[in-house]
């Protein structure tokens, strides 16, 4: 009895390992679909068929990475990084290709400093961000900013690498 566990131990992970190993060469020829493609909503169309954008969930998937990529800031600052201006870019692209689409621009902070100003730090991020897709072209109807300070944490926990995901600015569309 002994012996079978390491044996069966060998195995499963013989057999791991031939999972995460090279694909095949059935598939050596194929070309991955770029995720830039997807995130930047610009098709590379020889690297993935045409019948896949017009799939609904192709823009289920442009408007998740829409919510969910994040423009983050440094301490105690609403400048926005080159970073998130690279964010706030494709934001601008997703918006012009979706004219009906309205966004609101959540301003957070970390867990330092009083409610009080972070309250006041997180309405300038959301409006830092808010001018920026203003300047881009979007109309300003289209854009509603909010403060939530430092209520709601994207990250829990006490640091320096915890506290720079908490410095954002989050997008909802609707």
């Amino acid at each position: 009895m002994k012996r079978a566990c390491p044996l069966a131990f060998a195995l499963l992970l013989l057999g791991l390992t031939g999972c995460l190993s090279a694909p095949g060469a059935a598939s050596a020829g194929a070309t991955a679909p770029r995720l830039t493609a997807m995130i930047d909503d610009k098709p590379d169309t020889e690297a993935i068929p045409e019948a896949f954008f017009s799939d609904p969930g192709f823009s289920y998937l442009n408007r998740f990475v829409f919510r969910y990529e994040m423009v983050y800031f440094n301490l105690d600052s609403s400048v926005l990084l080159p970073a998130g201006k690279q964010v706030l870019r494709r934001k601008v692209h997703w918006l012009q290709e979706h004219p009906d689409a309205s966004v609101v621009v959540e301003g957070h902070c970390d867990a330092r400093g009083t409610s009080a100003y972070n309250l006041k730090l997180g309405a300038q991020r959301a409006e830092a961000a808010r001018t920026f897709l203003i300047e881009q072209g979007i109309a300003p109807q289209c854009i509603q900013v909010v403060s939530l300070g430092k209520t709601r944490p994207d990250v829990a926990g006490w640091g320096a690498s915890i506290w720079f995901y908490n410095r954002r600015a989050e997008f909802l569309p609707r």
